[in-house]
């Protein structure tokens, strides 16, 4: 009964998400009446994240998770009209001016990451950032 009792808590260890490290969240203002969410949490080497359509930060809350363990430090730049980001009625939503605005928001964070990553939506934003913050 113990060994099964013990199966047991370990198989719920596996299961439950990993802790992470502490969030910085930040509302990084970009341009007048333009602010940005960004969470930035660990240490080491930077892996920026975008949400693609319709999602947030929480999207990633997985894979954060899994990148902090791994001894990555994990940077969440929602995009205006994402998650917490603001969502100003008269704001150009076109795919440059989000990878400018995000550009803008990692330019101003206080310790600037110089990789990135994205996922299956936010390709054309990667591409569209200056090479010096895409990833190498």
């Amino acid at each position: 009964m113990r060994s099964a009792a013990r199966a047991l808590v370990a198989v719920f260890a596996l299961l439950m998400p990993a802790v992470p490290a502490r969030a910085d969240e930040k509302q990084i203002l970009v341009a007048v009446g333009e602010r940005l969410r960004v969470v930035d949490s660990g240490a080491g080497d930077a892996i920026v994240l975008v949400p693609g359509l319709l999602e947030s930060a929480f999207a990633f809350r997985k894979l954060s998770a899994l990148l902090l363990g791994a001894g990555y430090r994990v940077v969440v730049v929602e995009p205006l009209g994402f998650g917490g980001s603001g969502r100003p009625k008269t704001a150009d939503y076109s795919l440059t001016a989000q990878a400018d605005r995000i550009a803008a928001a990692l330019e101003g964070s206080a310790s600037s990451p110089r990789s990135s990553s994205h996922t299956r939506w936010e390709g054309p934003w990667h591409f569209a950032l200056p090479a010096d913050i895409r990833s190498e």
